[in-house]
């Protein structure tokens, strides 16, 4: 059975800021990714993060057509070793200025182009939450490209608690419809027992 957790592999550099949107980070984000892959799943795990990179001027239809070409090139090698290829978005409102993959629409439109079941969005509600809000109807609409989620308070990326803006319970018991499980991979003890009051 394969781990559904986030994985950084052993690569070589991992960065942020310098993703696969600039076509002068490909070779070297191509060559760690195809010694990656393999190793994450002989070890049984499931996903595999990257990263847009920040814009450094480039528009986010340039970077975007950069991420398709560069991942396409490691995706039938994910295909082959059953993992998934993560894209993590983040807010560039507070934490991550200039971070390119920083809304919803942008990260779904990736994923329809790269057009694989092997590239999937890690969908950070505390960072969309910055960015764009309507957590819930942007998890409705597209969480078959979502494989996976993070979670913290808003603001202050704090613990989940009454204290935060958003109200996680009905976050929680959303997903559980929309996704058909009991328990999703954010699953913690104060969200199950807020859900329980």
């Amino acid at each position: 059975m394969a781990l559904n957790v986030p994985c950084v592999a052993q690569m070589e550099k991992i960065s942020l800021t310098e993703g696969w949107n600039h076509t002068e980070n490909h070779s070297w984000l191509i060559e760690d990714f195809k010694r990656s892959i393999p190793l994450v799943g002989a070890a049984k795990y499931k996903n595999l993060i990257c990263f847009s990179g920040n814009r450094n001027g480039m528009d986010d239809e340039t970077g975007m057509n950069n991420c398709v070409k560069g991942l396409k090139e490691i995706m039938s090698l994910a295909e082959k070793n059953n993992v998934i290829i993560q894209m993590e978005l983040f807010n560039s409102k507070i934490d991550h200025n200039d971070y390119m993959a920083d809304k919803s629409a942008w990260g779904v439109e990736l994923c329809k182009r790269i057009d694989s079941p092997n590239f999937k969005l890690l969908y950070d509600i505390y960072h969309m939450q910055i960015n764009e809000g309507d957590v819930i109807r942007t998890i409705k609409d597209n969480h078959q490209y979502f494989g996976h989620y993070h979670t913290a308070g808003v603001p202050g990326r704090n613990d989940i608690d009454e204290t935060q803006e958003l109200y996680y319970p009905a976050i929680i018991k959303h997903m559980r419809l929309v996704l058909r499980f009991c328990r999703p991979g954010i699953y913690c003890e104060k969200v199950e027992t807020m859900l329980q009051s």
